[in-house]
């Protein structure tokens, strides 16, 4: 699957995922809902779920870290809690043997991929249905963001799902609706791209870009970057608010910089636009009240846009930043020429692979591609 078909398909499997994985939790036979605590972990696009389900999972009032696989196995033996190990493929060997250095049944595998390695060596294993994904990850990250919070809720005793259907049914239209907002502030104009009043350097010659985001939109944040960086192949990297304003910001010259959240950020875009050296920002307006998640793009000339989310929380505003994240890595990519659906390096030693997996990637449209999803 192409990256634009993908970011372009990625909100369709959510209702269905929203749907179904309810009953595959309630058919889990582990003391997992009896934890007192969690750690959450994954590698690339994963590790963004990771971080976003040990946040969900401290908002319903259980301990919950998201640490490096690498890292998880000594703190779960000190601290005896169990560990969910969120994978794309389900064969990344770095997650393989986190299960392997784990006490015996505390690993808990959360996966696109139906019935992949990490399922049989995982004390249990949920899934969202294998569904066809793009090389960057866009239709498989956003079923595992959903998928992780439907968890975190079930772990704690909500009813995974309650209320659910109607706030998920309209993220895609709220995402084309975020589309048009962002078509205002970054274009595709020959030799510049558009950000806010005035422009700024072409895209193809920006060194580096920086997302600055308030904690409930950081886990989008390093997704996005993600993205950018395997996508359009420029460094790009996520920081919290408060950590940026200690140190990061005085890099800020030479690249973009996008500002998710609330009204903090709003000083630090004045900040940079009066800087010894202007440095290009984009603004997004994303905080929660109420039940509603509120989306501004003040530069737009349109209007906030406001999603119900008393059911989804910050997931509602996690996607559609992740989906905006995606449009600058796309058009960086093409105004770069960068091929958006090759990569570089090609790695060995990062899936396992099965005994019946074909030497070629496996057909695009049907499979999730052997090489680089998590």
């Amino acid at each position: 699957m192409r990256f634009a078909d993908g970011r372009a398909r990625q909100f369709g499997p959510l209702g269905h995922v929203a749907g179904e994985l309810p009953t595959r939790l309630a058919g889990l036979t582990g003391p997992w809902r009896a934890a007192s605590g969690w750690i959450c972990t994954g590698i690339g696009a994963s590790a963004a779920v990771a971080d976003a389900v040990a946040d969900r999972l401290r908002r319903n009032g259980v301990a919950a870290v998201s640490l490096p696989p690498g890292d998880a196995p000594g703190l779960a033996a000190t601290v005896g809690w169990p560990v969910l190990l969120v994978s794309q493929s389900g064969r990344s060997t770095e997650l393989l043997a986190t299960v392997e250095a784990l006490p015996t049944g505390r690993g808990l595998a959360l996966t696109n991929a139906a019935d992949p390695p990490l399922a049989a060596v995982a004390a249990e294993a949920v899934d969202v249905g294998g569904l066809a994904d793009s090389r960057a990850s866009t239709v498989g990250f956003a079923a595992l963001l959903l998928a992780g919070h439907l968890f975190a809720d079930w772990c704690t005793g909500s009813p995974p799902g309650r209320g659910w259907a109607a706030e998920v049914a309209a993220i895609p239209a709220a995402a084309v609706a975020f589309g048009d907002r962002l078509a205002g502030t970054v274009t595709d104009a020959p030799g510049t791209v558009t950000v806010g009043p005035g422009t700024v350097t072409d895209a193809a010659g920006w060194a580096a870009l920086d997302v600055v985001a308030d904690p409930d939109w950081l886990a989008a944040a390093e997704y996005g970057t993600l993205m950018i960086r395997e996508v359009g192949r420029i460094r790009a990297g996520a920081l919290e608010t408060r950590r940026y304003l200690h140190g990061p910001m005085e890099s800020a010259p030479g690249g973009l910089t996008v500002l998710v959240g609330g009204d903090r950020l709003d000083r630090v875009a004045d900040q940079l636009a009066a800087g010894p050296a202007p440095a290009p920002v984009l603004r997004w307006s994303v905080t929660m009240s109420g039940g509603r998640t509120a989306v501004h793009v003040p530069d737009s000339g349109l209007p906030p846009l406001l999603l119900d989310s008393a059911a989804l929380g910050p997931l509602a505003g996690q996607l559609l930043v992740g989906y905006g994240l995606q449009e600058i890595a796309q058009r960086v990519a093409a105004r770069r020429g960068v091929d958006p659906d090759e990569f570089v390096y090609d790695q060995d030693d990062t899936k396992l692979r099965t005994p019946d997996a074909p030497a070629a990637p496996p057909a695009p449209l049907s499979t999730i591609d052997e090489r680089k999803s998590n």
